[in-house]
Protein backbone atom coordinates (compact mmCIF):
# COMPACT_ATOMS: atom_id res chain seq x y z
CA UNK A 1 0.00 0.00 0.00
CA UNK A 2 3.03 2.18 0.55
CA UNK A 3 4.25 2.12 -2.99
CA UNK A 4 0.86 2.94 -4.64
CA UNK A 5 0.27 5.65 -1.67
CA UNK A 6 3.70 7.71 -2.65
CA UNK A 7 5.00 6.56 1.06
CA UNK A 8 7.51 3.98 -0.28
CA UNK A 9 10.23 4.62 -2.92
CA UNK A 10 10.37 1.43 -4.74
CA UNK A 11 14.44 1.01 -5.09
CA UNK A 12 14.18 -2.41 -7.11
CA UNK A 13 14.33 -6.18 -5.66
CA UNK A 14 17.93 -5.88 -4.27
CA UNK A 15 19.41 -2.63 -3.15
CA UNK A 16 22.11 -1.67 -0.56
CA UNK A 17 20.95 -1.46 3.32
CA UNK A 18 20.65 2.06 4.81
CA UNK A 19 23.35 3.28 6.46
CA UNK A 20 24.31 2.66 10.30
CA UNK A 21 26.03 6.04 10.58
CA UNK A 22 23.27 7.96 12.37
CA UNK A 23 23.24 5.18 15.07
CA UNK A 24 26.85 4.52 14.93
CA UNK A 25 28.55 4.38 18.40
CA UNK A 26 26.37 7.10 19.29
CA UNK A 27 25.56 5.36 22.92
CA UNK A 28 26.62 7.81 25.72
CA UNK A 29 27.61 5.25 28.98
CA UNK A 30 28.40 8.74 30.95
CA UNK A 31 24.64 10.20 30.16
CA UNK A 32 22.90 6.55 31.22
CA UNK A 33 25.02 6.51 34.09
CA UNK A 34 24.47 9.99 35.73
CA UNK A 35 20.62 10.42 34.21
CA UNK A 36 18.24 9.01 36.80
CA UNK A 37 15.68 8.41 34.18
CA UNK A 38 17.77 6.29 31.91
CA UNK A 39 19.15 3.88 34.51
CA UNK A 40 15.84 2.40 34.66
CA UNK A 41 15.39 2.04 30.71
CA UNK A 42 18.55 0.14 31.18
CA UNK A 43 17.47 -2.42 33.95
CA UNK A 44 13.54 -3.09 31.98
CA UNK A 45 16.19 -3.96 28.87
CA UNK A 46 18.12 -5.76 31.13
CA UNK A 47 15.57 -7.67 32.54
CA UNK A 48 13.64 -8.86 29.70
CA UNK A 49 16.62 -10.28 27.84
CA UNK A 50 17.36 -11.81 30.76
CA UNK A 51 13.94 -13.50 31.07
CA UNK A 52 13.39 -14.09 27.35
CA UNK A 53 17.14 -15.94 27.61
CA UNK A 54 16.51 -18.04 30.65
CA UNK A 55 12.74 -18.97 29.15
CA UNK A 56 14.55 -19.83 25.64
CA UNK A 57 17.11 -21.60 27.46
CA UNK A 58 14.69 -23.49 29.39
CA UNK A 59 12.22 -24.40 26.28
CA UNK A 60 14.79 -25.37 23.80
CA UNK A 61 16.50 -27.22 26.49
CA UNK A 62 14.37 -29.33 27.27
CA UNK A 63 12.93 -30.21 23.70
CA UNK A 64 16.32 -30.52 22.55
CA UNK A 65 17.25 -33.11 25.19
CA UNK A 66 20.09 -30.96 26.94
CA UNK A 67 19.05 -31.83 30.43
CA UNK A 68 21.48 -33.65 32.41
CA UNK A 69 20.71 -34.25 36.03
CA UNK A 70 17.64 -31.62 35.92
CA UNK A 71 20.47 -28.95 35.02
CA UNK A 72 21.70 -27.52 31.47
CA UNK A 73 25.19 -28.33 31.19
CA UNK A 74 27.57 -25.27 30.28
CA UNK A 75 25.05 -22.86 30.83
CA UNK A 76 26.94 -19.92 31.67
CA UNK A 77 28.59 -20.27 28.10
CA UNK A 78 24.43 -19.95 27.36
CA UNK A 79 24.50 -17.01 29.06
CA UNK A 80 27.11 -15.25 27.82
CA UNK A 81 27.24 -15.66 24.15
CA UNK A 82 23.66 -14.01 24.13
CA UNK A 83 24.96 -11.11 26.54
CA UNK A 84 28.06 -10.80 23.74
CA UNK A 85 25.40 -10.55 21.19
CA UNK A 86 23.01 -8.12 23.07
CA UNK A 87 26.33 -6.04 23.66
CA UNK A 88 27.74 -6.63 20.13
CA UNK A 89 24.24 -5.21 19.16
CA UNK A 90 23.96 -2.64 21.05
CA UNK A 91 27.16 -0.78 20.08
CA UNK A 92 26.33 -0.26 16.23
CA UNK A 93 22.77 1.20 17.59
CA UNK A 94 21.11 -1.31 16.28
CA UNK A 95 18.66 -3.82 17.37
CA UNK A 96 20.20 -6.07 20.36
CA UNK A 97 20.77 -9.77 19.30
CA UNK A 98 19.51 -12.83 21.24
CA UNK A 99 18.18 -15.96 21.49
CA UNK A 100 14.63 -16.28 20.59
CA UNK A 101 12.02 -19.43 21.66
CA UNK A 102 11.81 -19.99 17.63
CA UNK A 103 14.71 -21.96 18.09
CA UNK A 104 12.70 -24.99 19.29
CA UNK A 105 11.12 -25.43 15.62
CA UNK A 106 14.56 -25.93 14.45
CA UNK A 107 14.81 -28.23 17.26
CA UNK A 108 11.65 -29.59 16.49
CA UNK A 109 12.70 -30.70 12.84
CA UNK A 110 16.09 -31.86 13.56
CA UNK A 111 14.19 -34.32 16.31
CA UNK A 112 11.37 -35.69 14.17
CA UNK A 113 13.36 -35.47 10.71
CA UNK A 114 10.64 -33.38 8.76
CA UNK A 115 12.41 -32.44 6.33
CA UNK A 116 12.20 -28.67 4.78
Amino acid sequence: MGVPLGLVHYQGIVSMPPSIEPTLLKCDPVKILTHPGLISIVFVFFFLDLFDTVGTVVGVGEQGGFYKNGKIPRIKRVFLSDAMGTISGAIPGTSTVTSYIESAAGIQLVLFHIPF
